[in-house]
């Protein structure tokens, strides 16, 4: 498991499976696909897939939820896989959108 991760700013941070677990877990009790037992189970299976993927290296944020991504729709929870994608673009549209209204403030 890797020991921290590149945050969107570019600052690293300490890599935390449990905030991971937690929005997995959040995920499938917002689709009711799965409970928070299951939620531990694809938690472990994308933490294997990131140790492999990145044994040695730093993971940004944004590779640690596409492979959140890709367990879920590897595991058959569509619907819970669709809503972190929605989720997600919501959350940078937010980012971009607030970006843009520090930038015109800033002007």
């Amino acid at each position: 498991m890797p020991r921290s991760i590149v945050k969107r700013d570019g600052g690293t941070v300490v890599f935390d499976a449990g905030k991971m677990r937690s929005a997995i877990a959040r995920a499938g009790r917002a689709t009711g696909e799965f409970d928070d037992e299951a939620a531990g189970r694809l938690t472990g299976e994308t933490i294997k897939v990131i140790a492999h993927r990145f044994a040695g290296a730093t993971p940004q944020i944004e590779e640690v939820q596409d492979i959140v991504e890709q367990v879920l729709i590897a595991a058959d929870y569509f619907a819970t896989a669709r809503a972190y994608i929605v989720y997600r673009e919501k959350r940078g549209q937010a980012r971009q959108d607030h970006k843009a209204m520090v930038d015109v403030a800033a002007s």
